[in-house]
């Protein structure tokens, strides 16, 4: 048989890294993180593959399949960092009440704004706080509004204003939504990104991750939704969203996680488990390049990417379905994702982040 060729790829933004800033004591009014961190169970890099996520063997292994799902949770969790690091920027700066001043951006060298007030008017809902960073050529570079009691904050980051030596990615637009008022998990994120770079099969163009904390454990979902993409033949129809949904036990380095590969079309939520899970798609995908394949051939390839994926530390993938790796820790409550999914592929196509 000539070697199958598994195909769903999406570019990382490495390149778009900020440089961090060592906290400062900052005054209360500034919150002092707007993150949910997972571990490497979930968001582990591929770091031999930068530019794109290429899958090539005679066999579709579950460590390959999320492996791709581990980079790709990788990128918002990395993304949700960069915009960390604005904030810690900001933090750095001693501000102690609402102010306006021009600095010369360390990375860049270009000229910045800075404007810090409270009583902040953005989308027509009045915030306690806001402050705006502009550049003088490239305009807007970051926003962040924030209530303090609960903490709730929007953080939107355009890279290329930040950093204007950002090699990659120079026209996205990156967005966090904490929260620590949800009644269900201790903190929420999401982050959320468009304009990604989307030139062919490699990249996501664009992404929507919620992630909600609850003690050491954090539900995770969300789409990179990828034009380009194609399964296993350059000759299919273009265009999959990686959607999922998992749990990540971070102080065990633990996770789980469900997978479907459906078109940016689909929406309903319901056809991703349906239709177009993974171990269908796959299938599907496998008997229209071989005819003549026999049906439990088919279903052998494939089947690292029937039902639940157990994965552990940065090993990843372990094992899947039935095959419970560790009952005392996989206990039936951290398997169970009944109460979670990922939005509908069409919805993240009109997904829209801007200042």
């Amino acid at each position: 048989m000539k070697k199958i060729r598994f195909i769903v790829v999406a570019g990382v933004i490495f390149s778009l890294v900020l440089g961090g800033c060592k906290k400062k004591e900052s005054p209360a009014v500034f919150p002092d993180n707007l993150k949910v961190d997972v571990s490497s169970a979930i968001s582990f890099p591929d770091l031999d593959k930068k530019k794109g996520l290429i899958l090539s063997d005679s066999i579709i292994s579950g460590n390959d399949l999320y492996q791709n799902l581990r980079s790709l949770v990788y990128i918002s969790d990395f993304s949700a960092g960069m915009i960390q690091n604005a904030l810690n920027f900001v933090r750095s700066q001693s501000i102690t009440k609402p102010v306006s001043f021009s600095y010369i951006g360390a990375d860049d060298q270009m000229e910045k704004t800075l404007v810090f007030t409270d009583q902040y008017l953005y989308r027509k809902e009045v915030w306690d706080y806001g402050l705006l960073i502009t550049d003088a050529k490239m305009g807007n570079a970051f926003l962040m509004v924030w209530n303090l009691s609960p903490l709730k904050v929007i953080a939107i980051l355009h890279p290329v204003a930040y950093n204007y030596n950002t090699e990659k990615q120079r026209n996205a637009y990156l967005k966090v939504e904490y929260g620590e008022d949800n009644p269900k998990y201790d903190k929420t994120m999401i982050v959320s990104a468009i304009n990604l770079d989307s030139t062919d099969a490699r990249y996501v163009k664009r992404m929507k991750v919620f992630f909600g904390q609850k003690g050491d454990v954090v539900s995770l979902y969300g789409n990179f939704n990828m034009p380009y993409a194609y399964v296993l033949s350059a000759l299919e129809p273009r265009g999959r969203s990686w959607s999922f949904k998992a749990k990540n036990n971070v102080k065990e380095d633990i996770a789980v996680a469900l997978c479907g590969l459906p078109k940016l079309t689909v929406d309903t939520v319901d056809k991703i488990w349906s239709d177009y899970s993974m171990e269908k798609v796959l299938k599907r995908q496998l008997m229209v390049l071989f005819p003549s394949m026999l049906d439990q051939d088919a279903d052998a390839l494939v089947s690292d990417a029937k039902g639940v994926a157990y994965l552990m530390g940065q090993q990843g993938f372990v094992a899947n379905d039935a095959d419970n790796p560790d009952p005392a820790k996989f206990t039936s409550s951290f398997i169970d994702m009944s109460d979670i999914n990922p939005w509908a592929p069409a919805i993240i196509e009109t997904l829209n982040v801007d200042f």
